[in-house]
């Protein structure tokens, strides 16, 4: 409603400059004088149309736009005209103008990629003509720039049923299945973007150290930290790699630098592999959460030793 409210008001506009100025009024029968016949009304629609073809050659997409709608105005009040009133037009011929009018606004509509108005109109067209090629072809390019190429390659085929030695309708057919294909590799493209740095673009918390880092996947990083949320921790079954301590066992230092050892490899080749691998997620968490338990279990010794009595 607004698109056509912003339309009316710029072709008031027009008729206030010489230029794009056709001398008609916007609404036909709403000033006097007003077409008599239907005739005069065919008249003013042709002269009005070729204005717009005028604008469309001159690449001025808006302004044909507008005298199409103009056009078709005229030609649609041709079934207000009195039917006792002279110069009347055969039905045949009203269909056929009000039908080329509308596939050059489609068309128009095409070149500014409006394609949902190109559909309307070539929708329009097709309920009164279901057969015409034109309004097919473009319903079909408007359907295939739009992204729905199930349903273009579905209009393509029903026009080439009808027209089987249109090429142009073929090759309509051909960019629909080129244009898939792009869109498939563009896919398959982002998905390894996303899912090529690793997890932290699945879990937004997750940091990876350094951009470096990030842009040569597979490689260890510097730093890694991934902070989880208490939903994430219960909906995740984690598994050791390091088994735990009773506190009341004893380790040897040689003991916990292994272990620890075991630990920081363990979370090197999960980072590896979380860039090939789906569960490499997964595998860094219960790397991560095994160092986290061992540090834990050295802050309990360190406390436990600075309370013990002096001998």
């Amino acid at each position: 409603v607004e698109e056509a409210q912003t339309m009316l008001q710029d072709s008031l506009q027009d008729e206030e400059n010489p230029i794009t100025r056709d001398g008609y009024e916007v609404f036909p029968g709403k000033h006097k004088p007003q077409p008599q016949t239907e005739k005069e009304c065919v008249d003013i629609g042709n002269e009005i149309r070729d204005m717009a073809k005028d604008a469309f050659n001159a690449g001025n997409m808006e302004l044909a736009l507008r005298k199409y709608s103009k056009a078709k105005r005229y030609l649609v009040f041709m079934h207000h005209i009195s039917k006792s009133a002279p110069h009347k037009v055969p039905e045949d011929d009203k269909g056929k103008l009000l039908t080329s009018c509308d596939l050059n606004m489609a068309l128009t509509y095409l070149k500014m990629s409006k394609w949902k108005h190109c559909q309307r109109i070539c929708s329009e067209v097709l309920e009164r003509e279901p057969g015409n090629i034109k309004a097919l072809y473009r319903l079909g390019c408007a359907e295939r720039d739009q992204g729905e190429i199930d349903l273009a390659r579905q209009t393509f085929k029903k026009a080439i049923s009808l027209a089987p030695g249109d090429k142009s309708l073929r090759k309509g057919l051909v960019l629909c299945d080129q244009k898939q294909k792009i869109e498939s590799r563009q896919g398959s493209k982002l998905a390894r973007k996303m899912f090529g740095a690793g997890f932290g673009n699945i879990y937004p918390t997750a940091q990876i150290g350094t951009d470096k880092d990030k842009d040569h996947a597979g490689e260890t990083p510097t730093e890694l930290t991934h902070t989880l949320s208490p939903s994430q921790k219960d909906g995740m079954e984690q598994e050791d790699v390091v088994p735990k301590e009773n506190s009341d066992s004893q380790l040897t230092g040689q003991d916990e630098e292994e272990q620890l050892e075991q630990a920081v490899q363990a979370v090197k080749t999960a980072a590896k592999k979380m860039a090939r691998k789906k569960d490499g997620t997964a595998k860094v968490e219960e790397a991560i959460e095994a160092l986290r338990n061992l540090r834990e279990g050295d802050s309990q010794k360190d406390a436990q030793s600075d309370q013990a009595p002096a001998v």
